[in-house]
């Protein structure tokens, strides 16, 4: 009787033990943030992408052609995502643009490109500027730099980087950062940014009717 006694003390204290454990690894693993607004984010990001958060930046870059960004994204269960912004130059033929009978002259806004760090890398493809596609790729920054910073305080460091008269404290706010504070928060400028673009394009030149 004695030894069932002994046996079942043991095994219970084993069952508590490994209990224990899995709760110490299930917290190990980034907490997803308790913000109903990034939770939505994480889950189009799912169901577009096929990515499983927590996410890991593997490669952020930018190339030499212009200024086209790279990015390499590793989701919890080991798939990787590529993709890049466009940032080549010679895209506009400036002169036509000039030569047009248009009032108001506009460049058409870079793409995204998914399957390959960059646009001419075999597998990348073009998304349409608006598609759901790209605003998963949005959301997934926006959950990236939310992964360094609070909310509020992503915010208030993304703001002066939107105004190009404040770009002296940008430099300032970044020589504080660490390399992944920093790469995290160009991600939610370029969320942010992206999100606020006139589909239109951008305007280079308005033309006087006097």
């Amino acid at each position: 009787m004695l030894s069932r006694m002994t046996t079942l003390v043991f095994s219970l204290r084993a069952h508590l033990v490994l209990s224990v454990l899995v709760v110490l690894v299930g917290c190990a693993e980034p907490t997803v943030s308790a913000d109903a607004e990034t939770q939505l984010a994480i889950e189009h990001v799912r169901e577009v992408l096929g990515l499983e958060y927590p996410y890991r930046v593997e490669h952020w870059g930018t190339y030499r052609d212009g200024g086209t960004l790279g990015v390499t994204i590793k989701d919890r269960r080991g798939r990787r995502l590529a993709f890049s912004l466009d940032g080549r130059t010679g895209r506009h033929d400036m002169a036509a643009l000039m030569d047009s009978d248009l009032d108001t002259l506009r460049i058409p806004h870079r793409h995204f490109y998914i399957g390959a760090e960059h646009p001419n890398k075999e597998g990348a493809r073009e998304l349409p500027i608006g598609s759901d596609e790209e605003f998963a790729l949005l959301d997934l920054l926006d959950v990236i730099s939310l992964d360094h910073f609070s909310r509020a305080t992503r915010d208030s460091l993304i703001e002066p980087r939107l105004d190009k008269s404040r770009q002296a404290e940008v430099g300032q706010v970044f020589a504080h950062l660490k390399e992944e504070e920093r790469i995290a928060l160009g991600a939610g400028s370029l969320a942010a940014s992206r999100r606020s673009l006139d589909p239109q394009g951008m305007v280079i030149h308005i033309r006087s009717r006097e």
